[in-house]
């Protein structure tokens, strides 16, 4: 890397200490592009500068311990309730029956000596301890309506209210993701309970596990989950630790956070290292709908299309369709045809009783309602059928 004065003219007037009027920029020199053998030059803004020197420490902050803490500044509902899902899981059972000081030793919570790691105090820590230590702190998540950030501005239907610690908002997280796939019935379990399929979950939460074990939670940029009525976009501070290639075609993984990737793996929100890019990946397979990763030196986007609401009323109408029987058919075809037809039309054209009729708009409920008076109302289709 080198240093030039971005947008300066090389004839300009040095000033005493031989610069030419200007503050230096570093740069480096990157192929036109990969069929070229030519060389661009590439400025780098001071935060993408700061971001490079963090990146130095990939692997390491986490770890650190900090000086003059202990486990009292962790939040103890969150550490029981941690505890609890690392107990479920089964993964250190060792460590199901020692006391709290022991656990966090255990699992890297605290160092040896009882003081706190960065990592332990982001995943468990309470307010203000937190925030204290790491003033950059924030796990943000906006539900916004519409497909651009533009409705944002003006108003959003969720927005996660400051948590103390990643694990709470985890929780609450994850709540949300819930709520916004699919997870269809596949069977009965020997109990004679509903068996349901969670692959569009699980892929999602490893997707919150990932940006959380991976984000650069000592920078000033935010980040951030946007849920759109099409996509979710996880946005991350920090650059990718190797290229996205090389991730893809290996099992090597280099999380920034060593120790709250371990955490989220104990708790069984995430993979096994090197397997959580593999598992992303399976959106596509999945839902057959796309995902997409943007990366910059200071940033990462994970995007997966979500279905529209359009789109699942389609669905679901294709799916009404087909159990409906011939005279339903007939009902749903005039009344799109007519919304104000009455159900002595219907029952005339059709060739039977009107109150036959009646029978067959009562079990139609879900799918047609009459809106308005009696004289002046008009049937509504709930699905284009």
């Amino acid at each position: 890397m080198q240093q030039a004065c971005r947008g300066a003219s090389s004839t300009a007037p040095a000033n005493p200490d031989g610069h030419t009027g200007c503050s230096l920029t570093p740069y480096y020199w990157r192929p036109c592009n990969k069929h070229s053998r030519c060389l661009t030059t590439v400025f780098l803004h001071w935060s993408e500068i700061m971001s490079m020197i963090r990146d130095q420490s990939f692997g390491i902050q986490s770890q650190k311990s900090i000086p003059d803490t202990n486990i009292d500044m962790l939040n103890r509902d969150a550490l029981t309730d941690f505890r609890g899902e690392v107990r479920h899981w089964g993964l250190v059972s060792h460590l199901d029956s020692v006391s709290d000081e022991d656990f966090c030793k255990g699992v890297g919570i605290t160092d040896h000596s009882g003081q706190l790691t960065y990592g332990g105090l982001i995943m468990l820590g309470k307010s203000p301890y937190t925030f204290n230590f790491v003033p950059t702190f924030c796990a943000d998540y906006v539900e916004i309506p519409g497909t651009g950030l533009e409705a944002m501005t003006k108003n959003y239907t969720y927005r996660i209210p400051e948590q103390q610690n990643l694990w709470e908002a985890s929780r609450v997280i994850l709540r949300r993701l819930r709520t916004l796939v699919n997870t269809p019935m596949v069977g009965i379990n020997e109990r004679g309970q509903s068996v349901e399929d969670f692959s569009e979950y699980d892929i999602l939460r490893e997707a919150m596990a990932n940006q959380m074990a991976h984000a650069d939670h000592f920078s000033p940029r935010r980040s951030c989950i946007h849920v759109f009525d099409d996509r979710i976009e996880f946005l991350n501070p920090g650059g990718m630790p190797m290229p996205l290639d090389v991730m893809e075609s290996s099992f090597e993984s280099q999380p920034r956070n060593p120790v709250i990737a371990k955490l989220f793996r104990l708790a069984h929100l995430s993979e096994n290292l090197g397997y959580g890019l593999r598992k992303l990946k399976r959106w596509q397979e999945v839902t057959n709908r796309p995902m997409h990763i943007e990366t910059t030196i200071n940033s990462v986007k994970v995007t997966f299309d979500l279905q529209t609401r359009e789109a699942e009323k389609t669905d679901v109408a294709k799916n009404v369709a087909k159990n409906l029987t011939e005279r339903q058919q007939q009902i749903i075809a005039l009344i799109s045809e007519n919304p104000q037809t009455t159900r002595a039309e219907i029952a005339f054209t059709i060739g039977v009783a009107t109150k036959t009729i009646e029978r067959e708009l009562a079990a139609l409920s879900d799918i047609v309602q009459y809106v308005g008076s009696k004289k002046g109302g008009h049937w509504e289709l709930q699905y284009n059928i």
